[in-house]
């Protein structure tokens, strides 16, 4: 027999073996807030999360206190959100391939021989007009706002909690150096399906009018509602009924409202030619 140096196997599952590791390394203390009065409540966290290209390895883990690991966790999804919505400038682009595939499946739905089965895809492609648009107003606006100090300031002045809100000496002067990230996790939590609320919005801040008549689009945004939430059921507890004629309907009043919007939204970043005037003599 060859002479090997004898090397024990670690009988504990990995992760235990990672999380004492980590601990032990740490010194057991949260690595955020500097918590270390009862070890055994401490948490290990992935610095890189495993979806994002993170591994299992020490090196990749961190120690922190559950309320940390909790705030940790909300913010990289709330950073997540906000790096994907700046990243995304042709989100009308989006918003035209999401209507091609809808107008796709809508014509191979033809082909279904199950009345249950084409019902379904009708309701989840009424839906999905709605989520494409609100996907587009959502995204077009967070960009538009949040790269621009003119709009954030008026976002500021029109909006209730900020306008509304007493702040201290030290937020005002944290408030100006953060602007656009306290901007940004405002707007991600603005809830996009109140159509009503969105119009005054794109009116106060971008000063771009939705249609006077919403009352088609509004009980359309309803309709999804019931689809989505209710089981396809309205709150009286009544079938809700999608047609094709519907859903054609639907995609042709959808798609010339975002197409006027995306005019109004493209020429706030054109600047304006100033004409001088020229001097007779």
């Amino acid at each position: 027999m060859d002479s090997q140096e004898f090397i024990p196997i670690d009988p504990r599952p990995r992760i235990v073996v990672v999380r004492q590791s980590v601990l032990e390394r740490d010194s057991y203390t949260c690595q955020s807030c500097g918590y270390n009065e009862n070890p055994k409540i401490l948490e290990i966290a992935h610095i890189r999360p495993m979806s994002h290209g993170g591994t299992n390895e020490i090196d990749n883990y961190t120690t922190l206190c559950p309320n940390c690991h909790r705030e940790y966790d909300a913010n990289f999804l709330q950073n997540y959100y906000s790096e994907s919505i700046a990243e995304n400038t042709k989100y009308y682009d989006v918003f035209l391939q999401s209507i091609d595939d809808i107008r796709l499946l809508l014509s191979q739905s033809k082909n279904l021989e199950n009345e249950h089965l084409k019902k379904t895809l009708w309701n989840l492609l009424f839906a999905n007009i709605i989520t494409s648009m609100e996907t587009y107003l959502s995204d077009a606006f967070i960009t538009t706002v949040v790269n621009n100090k003119a709009f954030i300031k008026r976002l500021v002045e029109t909006t209730p909690e900020f306008s509304q809100k007493k702040y201290a000496l030290v937020d005002i002067f944290s408030w100006m150096e953060n602007t656009k990230k306290a901007a940004t996790n405002y707007l991600l939590d603005v809830v996009f399906h109140n159509i009503w609320k969105v119009s005054h919005m794109y009116k106060d801040v971008l000063h771009i009018d939705f249609p006077q008549d919403m009352d088609y689009l509004s009980r359309a945004v309803m309709t999804r509602h019931d689809l989505v939430h209710r089981n396809g059921k309205t709150k009286e507890g009544e079938n809700v009924e999608i047609s094709e004629r519907d859903i054609v309907r639907l995609i042709e009043y959808v798609t010339e409202f975002i197409q006027n919007i995306d005019k109004k939204v493209n020429s706030l970043s054109k600047p304006k030619t100033i004409t001088r005037k020229k001097h007779s003599g």
